[in-house]
């Protein structure tokens, strides 16, 4: 697999690695997150120095990536849109994801799906995504079983992770067909949530 361009990333390792990627890009970086609860929403957010993702979630931040495309999809499932704490958590997680660099946020265009729409739609389901300039992907398959108060404790545990990246071209281009279908299958926050808002759904 490896003299193919694809190869396991170590749980250790993985922050490295997609830093790496994301410091390389040259044209675009695209990006998939599942969040299948509301901590992993909160993980979204830069407001723990404890949150795992804090590394990657600051680091986009020290980059000069002003003219470089940068999307992301928020996969989401489990969670009730229908409570407006619940609203005002994916707003939030929304603002920060779009703001600029230098207003705090991380610059990118956002836009959100729920996973059964994808499943309806016989959209592929890869895990968590980085993909850059459509050469090279992190794939990242989050099996941790967090506490709830993971966060707000400062909860530590070793966490259940399946990284692996490619550079193999058949299997880029694969990753990058499906990012592009379910990008088109998503939708900005304020449409992703006005049928909640509005009681409809």
């Amino acid at each position: 697999n490896m003299s193919l361009g694809n190869r396991e990333i170590s749980v250790s390792e993985v922050n490295h690695q997609e830093m790496a990627l994301m410091r390389a890009a040259k044209n675009s970086i695209h990006c998939i997150y599942y969040a299948d609860s509301i901590l992993k929403l909160q993980m979204r957010l830069s407001t723990r120095i404890t949150n795992p993702l804090g590394t990657i979630i600051n680091g986009y931040r020290d980059m000069d990536h002003e003219n470089i495309e940068k999307q992301r999809v928020i996969v989401l499932s489990n969670i009730d849109f229908s409570i407006e704490e619940n609203r005002t958590l994916l707003r939030d997680v929304n603002d920060f994801n779009t703001k600029s660099c230098i207003d705090g946020g991380l610059g990118f265009t956002t836009r959100y799906v729920l996973l059964s729409k994808l499943m309806e739609h016989q959209i592929s389901y890869v895990n968590n995504l980085l993909l850059v300039d459509n050469r090279e992907a992190t794939t990242v398959q989050d099996k941790t079983i967090y506490p709830e108060d993971y966060l707000i404790n400062d909860t530590h545990i070793v966490r259940d992770l399946i990284c692996r990246g490619t550079i193999e071209a058949v299997r880029v281009n694969e990753l990058q067909r499906t990012y592009k279908k379910i990008w088109d299958a998503a939708v900005p926050i304020d449409r992703f949530l006005e049928g909640y808002e509005n009681h409809t759904i």
